[in-house]
């Protein structure tokens, strides 16, 4: 499930307390500490792939290391759905 992929990525401290780390750019927006590396392999790309994955969408998250491949495969999804097809 979708919330619980989300939930299940922040790091937790004992107590269960999320880590702030800093304000984010935009407005509100706030960066806090999370599960997991980030590194070539392994990026915000990717952990879209896995959340939309955790969501029942059929999605590979082997290459989905930019953000066009997210899209493209959202993109390839909406014109199946469009048409009738399962898009799988």
């Amino acid at each position: 499930m979708l919330i619980s992929f989300i939930e299940n990525s922040f790091y937790k401290q004992s107590n269960g307390d999320i880590v702030p780390l800093k304000n984010g750019i935009y407005g509100d927006s706030q960066f806090y500490k999370g599960e997991g590396d980030y590194y070539l392999m392994n990026t915000c790309n990717k952990w879209t792939a896995k959340g939309l994955s955790s969501a029942g969408m059929d999605i590979s998250t082997t290459f989905k290391l930019t953000a066009g491949s997210i899209m493209d495969y959202l993109l390839k999804q909406n014109i199946a759905l469009a048409d009738g097809s399962s898009g799988c």
